[in-house]
């Protein structure tokens, strides 16, 4: 049985908890600087990293800022710790030739479609869609109300802002930041930021 450390006690902390019960994990960690509070939603928060990943021996990432969430994961790696199975809402509708691999998280009215594909650490946000055989490389994040169309491409470590629009048959490069309510069009390469509607591209700062 799957011992899952929470990695972050904020909104998204809550949100998981909602999505999986309390009773899935088995503590939250912060950093000591972000600590607030001694429990999130009756889990227990930790700020003692050796005490944490003592206790666990998989993790599930509550953070959504993609520096926060690659360093996550590179410490949750060298302490032994693997990604925790899929956690799906019951709320979410997944066709049953898409796959998710271990890490992801799924929330509540989400639908993914046939074929689809999403990679490790994923972070499905409330009222996303999927398109049909779109591939979602790892550790990206989509968040509330984005829609992907089919055969959808998009790259490792790509953030999605809530309500952004990528149309079907494009590839967006790894490393991209696509802000909310953007509509993008066309294809765009790694490290991209793309803005507006139809969505211009500008380079990362």
């Amino acid at each position: 049985m799957e011992k899952i450390l929470l990695i972050g006690a904020g909104a998204l902390a809550r949100d998981f908890i909602d999505i999986g019960s309390a009773d899935k994990f088995v503590a939250a960690y912060v950093d000591p600087e972000f600590a607030k509070t001694d429990t999130v939603d009756g889990l227990r928060i930790l700020t003692n990293w050796q005490e944490a990943v003592k206790l666990a021996t998989h993790y599930a990432l509550a953070v959504s800022s993609m520096v926060h969430r690659e360093r996550a994961r590179v410490i949750a790696a060298d302490a032994g710790l693997k990604p925790a199975s899929p956690l799906i809402s019951p709320l979410a509708r997944i066709a049953r030739t898409a796959s998710l691999q271990q890490g992801c998280v799924v929330g509540h009215f989400v639908a993914i479609g046939p074929s689809a594909r999403l990679g490790l650490d994923c972070m499905v946000m409330h009222g996303v869609v999927v398109g049909h055989d779109s591939c979602v490389a790892d550790n990206v994040v989509l968040c509330a109300g984005v829609s992907l169309g089919g055969y959808v491409k998009l790259g490792a470590r790509s953030f999605v802002g809530t309500n952004a629009v990528l149309a079907p048959n494009i590839n967006i490069g790894s490393d991209s930041y696509i802000a909310a309510g953007a509509a993008c069009l066309r294809d765009a390469p790694s490290f991209s930021q793309l803005i507006g509607n139809p969505a211009k591209r500008m380079p990362l700062s």
